[in-house]
């Protein structure tokens, strides 16, 4: 579809695409979270009353809606009180390269187990331990990446440094952290 051909009401039809997108995104950030189609209904509510103001130039429609979703998570665990903790990194290497978990409040129904939250205070032990053997200049990435919820645009105007270094500090810590972490997940 070419950009001049874009309405709004295409930019809706192709939000209905997006869903399934949406749902990995949400899935990969929250783990098995009752929240997450509340949270998926939130970001396109967004998208639809600020459809104006998408712009072809800056991206497609599944990453601007994703990035919307990506707000709508981040904002509800702020409001929360909870604290985003990287708990496992897999192989991707992007936001999908962690799952963070809320580790300050805790629902009645979700009931962990002694082991359970043994093995988590490990994983968090070891990887605290390998966080701070990283150059200082991807530990501050990955904190205001993961942690503070900031995008590249925004981590790179904070750094004053180019989007792609961001990236390429991230890229590089993950890697160096599945190395040094080696086959814990």
């Amino acid at each position: 579809m070419s950009e001049t051909s874009r309405s709004p009401n295409n930019i809706l039809d192709e939000l209905v695409l997006v869903v399934p997108h949406l749902r990995g995104i949400a899935y990969k950030m929250l783990g098995d979270d009752d929240n997450v189609m509340d949270y998926i209904q939130d970001a396109l509510v967004w998208c639809v009353a600020n459809k104006n103001k998408y712009d072809p130039m800056r991206g497609s429609v599944k990453t601007w809606a994703g990035v919307a979703l990506r707000s709508t998570i981040v904002d509800a665990m702020r409001s929360r009180g909870s604290s985003a903790n990287l708990v496992e990194l897999t192989e991707s290497g992007d936001l999908s390269g962690v799952e963070l978990r809320s580790t300050t409040k805790r629902d009645s129904n979700d009931i962990a187990t002694d082991e359970d939250v043994s093995k988590q205070k490990r994983l968090e032990t070891l990887l605290h331990m390998n966080l701070v053997k990283l150059p200082a200049t991807q530990r501050e990435v990955l904190n205001l990446y993961y942690v503070e919820g900031k995008n590249d645009r925004e981590i790179s105007e904070a750094l004053g440094i180019a989007r792609s270094s961001v990236k390429d500090r991230r890229l590089r810590a993950l890697a160096h952290l599945r190395k040094m972490l080696g086959g814990h997940k």
